[in-house]
């Protein structure tokens, strides 16, 4: 997630709008309460195909041969690793699915595969109401609250009580300042540029982490973290601006979500 601008609101009505592309199903009907990892809605992804061309693929010197080495027809459904096509003599080759799926068409000695992909779900992203279904398109949801955005975040939600871990503006959280006491709370630091921090942060299973600024070389690791890391500056050593801070500071102990998906509207 990354935002070019972003607010600090002390109380405002909140107001999201989540969309799914192409085919999906809603799950929720109006006036039903949400937690922030509460699926709103499960879309289909994308469709995509893989032509496979067996005459290259398995040295065959003329397409013929290659159309009879096939193992599968038109309509088959199709495992991960299961046989698609099989060369003959002392050394035979095999070409196995790569992913589950569908047989599209044969072509010569093309074989014309549809990849089944699971469904994905659209997460609500905070504690929420529903407050109008948008049909075969989406849901809106709202909740009154205090409102801070961020400018990059890991792609993850949840919500917990807030616990803070810096004094000012311009402290650094550190692996020590982070212990089992904290399990199950969104813990607010400064700036990190210890990988130790995120990692422990998911170890001892904190529900997220409200940073400052982070070093841009734990981008990669804080993608793949498990739970949700919002940076409410940038990357670098930048402070916490003074409202947002105290803004924070002023709701320790309550409980708070912490949305870092990057296509919340």
């Amino acid at each position: 997630m990354e935002t070019q601008t972003y607010h600090t609101l002390g109380l405002t009505k909140i107001q999201r709008t989540r969309i799914f592309p192409g085919k999906g199903d809603i799950l929720v009907k109006v006036g039903q309460k949400l937690d922030a990892l509460d699926a709103v809605a499960k879309y289909v992804p994308e469709e995509k195909f893989q032509i496979i061309n067996l005459k290259r693929e398995l040295g065959f010197q003329n397409a013929e041969d290659a159309r009879r080495s096939i193992d599968v027809k038109v309509g088959d459904q199709l495992k991960k690793g299961d046989l698609i096509a099989k060369s003959s003599g002392f050394f035979p080759k095999s070409i196995l699915a790569m992913s589950d799926s569908e047989v599209l068409n044969i072509i010569g000695s093309q074989v014309i595969l549809k990849i089944i992909q699971p469904t994905k779900p659209i997460l609500a992203g905070f504690n929420s109401v529903v407050t109008e279904i948008l049909p075969f398109h989406g849901v809106v949801m709202e909740t009154n609250g205090a409102l801070i955005q961020g400018v990059w975040g890991n792609q993850k939600a949840a919500n917990g009580p807030l616990i803070i871990k810096m004094n000012d503006l311009h402290e650094e959280i550190t692996v020590d300042k982070i212990d089992v006491t904290y399990r199950g709370s969104i813990l607010m630091g400064g700036y990190c540029k210890q990988k130790e921090v995120i990692q422990a942060a998911e170890e001892l299973n904190l529900k997220g982490l409200i940073l400052s600024s982070m070093s841009a070389s734990l981008i990669t690791l804080a993608k793949n973290c498990k739970i949700p890391i919002l940076l409410i500056e940038g990357f670098g050593t930048i402070p916490m601006n003074e409202r947002a801070f105290e803004l924070i500071k002023s709701n320790e102990g309550n409980i708070a979500s912490i949305n870092s998906i990057y296509d919340s509207k």
